[in-house]
């Protein structure tokens, strides 16, 4: 809930940012074994339900406003942080068009992204200029 307050309340009304929060879901359909395929609904020691959280929409809607804006104009460099390899096509297509894409990735996480992106870099290590000064 405090994450969603500071997304809501205060980075997306900075200047060129948007940023929204969307609720993960319960996944409808528990994992299945790679062997047999049978269902694993629960945990055969504690019980606890294994089916996960998901989001839906998510890609799609970044995929939208990265084009959607970049068709506008409204920026000529965008910052991708995400290790999802589906953002690849956008990142290639955006830099076709003359559009840089800088992938801010964590760690290693991400790697193949970051090569189709303009240039990269690695928000944990710059992490510490990202902090707010004590007041």
């Amino acid at each position: 809930m405090k994450h969603k307050n500071w997304v809501e309340t205060w980075l997306d009304r900075q200047p060129g940012v948007v940023a929204t929060c969307v609720k993960r879901s319960q996944k409808k359909s528990p994992p299945k074994c790679p062997g047999c395929h049978a269902e694993a609904t629960h945990c055969t020691i504690c019980g606890h339900d294994m089916r996960g959280m998901e989001e839906k929409g998510v890609d799609t809607r970044i995929v939208t406003d990265m084009m959607s804006l970049a068709w506008n104009g409204a920026y000529d460099v965008a910052v991708l942080v995400s290790a999802d390899r589906d953002f690849i096509p956008v990142a290639e297509e955006l830099q076709s068009r003359g559009i840089k894409v800088i992938h801010g990735k964590i760690g290693k996480a991400g790697m193949d992204l970051a090569a189709h992106c303009w240039a990269d870099f690695d928000l944990y290590a710059e992490r510490a200029k990202f902090q707010r000064a004590a007041k």
